[in-house]
């Protein structure tokens, strides 16, 4: 009768470690379909920094010499930046002095030093950083406006 108990004991063990296994696989389930069926991710801020990072990187390593009119397209290459997606989905502004040398989606770079669209989801996430390069006092603006969202709608 003794060594009964033992082996009812083992069954025991074992049925709590299956419904732990069980818990946690269900668990998982349930996280993913929720992080797969859930709300939009929002990235703007990341991709305004990052823009930002790669645009003053380039001023600063490039030498881009901002005197007379800029082209777009040779800006853009020299930085390595697509031209459809800046203009598609971003903002550039880059200030020399407290003069505009170059834009990209201007009619949108007020939207950037608006206080309230900092809590306006509708509006882009901006990035503004200066900084001084031989004797130049450079600010740059850059912005993203674009939402992420589930291919399959």
């Amino acid at each position: 009768m003794i060594n009964d108990r033992k082996g009812r004991l083992g069954d025991q063990v074992a049925i709590s470690t299956f419904l732990f296994l069980m818990f946690i696989i269900g668990g998982s389930i349930a996280i993913g379909a929720f992080i797969f069926y859930g709300d939009e991710y929002d990235f703007r801020s990341l991709e305004a920094g990052i823009l930002t990072y790669n645009v003053r990187e380039c001023i600063i390593d490039k030498r881009i010499d901002f005197i007379g009119e800029i082209d777009a397209d040779k800006f853009y290459s020299n930085c390595g930046l697509n031209k459809e997606v800046v203009e598609g989905n971003n903002i550039i502004q880059i200030n020399i002095n407290g003069k505009d040398v170059f834009s990209a989606n201007k009619g949108k770079v007020e939207s950037c030093r608006l206080e309230g669209a900092k809590k306006n989801v509708n509006y882009p996430r901006c990035d503004i950083k200066v900084f001084d390069l031989e004797g130049k006092k450079y600010e740059i603006i850059t912005g993203s406006f674009q939402k992420s969202r589930r291919l399959n709608d």
